[in-house]
């Protein structure tokens, strides 16, 4: 795996420090920093770019108008949000509208290259931060019984600590495809079909404990 990374932010700082940081993994072949969206758009072929990392809240073309244009081209689950903007609200819409990761700015930079990772791999990602922010936001709803096998009560467990596909396979010593029949299983039971949603009724319905 050798990812093209798309760094997009108007704080030329933050930007030189983190395209350093990700370029010391191995996994990341190049990394080119833009200063807004537009200028990405006019310059950049979306086809040769894995994953592109931008903020929310910029000057012009704002992050999620740059969502907006990608989700016309069919790109959106390529692009992760790294935002200090971390309102429960904006996170439900922007994960709902099927936006591939969401990763908080305070958040520790290894948690955005396990999101670049998850991303790729098809995965929707969600910051420990904002998934603590969504947990808290949410209101007490009565809970409802699902029948859940104990391997997929397990994996239901181990997708709200935050661990991937492939993290979960290795600490279960599964294979990566039953990881995913028991994750689609999973969804199917719970009637949704976002990450965001199921960590959100999988905790009021007291099958993980809400941090405090």
């Amino acid at each position: 795996m050798q990812l093209s990374i798309a760094l997009i932010d108007d704080h030329k700082m933050f930007t030189d420090t983190l395209s350093h940081v990700l370029g010391q993994h191995e996994f990341i072949a190049s990394i080119k920093v833009y200063a807004s969206a537009k200028d990405f758009l006019q310059n950049q072929d979306l086809t040769n770019t894995d994953i592109i990392v931008t903020d929310i809240a910029m000057p012009g073309m704002s992050g999620l108008d740059l969502f907006s244009a990608l989700e016309q081209k069919g790109l959106q689950q390529k692009l992760i949000l790294l935002s200090s903007i971390t309102d429960a609200p904006t996170i439900k819409n922007v994960l709902r509208r099927g936006v591939g990761g969401y990763v908080s700015k305070g958040a520790p930079l290894t948690e955005l290259s396990k999101a670049i990772q998850a991303v790729y791999y098809g995965e929707q990602y969600i910051g420990s931060e904002l998934k603590d922010i969504l947990i808290k936001s949410s209101f007490a709803e009565e809970q409802m019984t699902y029948d859940l096998s104990p391997q997929q009560k397990e994996v239901l467990r181990l997708v709200c600590s935050g661990k991937t596909v492939k993290e979960i396979a290795f600490e279960m010593k599964l294979s990566i495809n039953t990881v995913q029949t028991y994750y689609r299983n999973i969804m199917k039971k719970f009637k949704v079909n976002r990450t965001v949603d199921l960590i959100l009724l999988a905790v009021q319905n007291g099958y993980v404990p809400s941090r405090t």
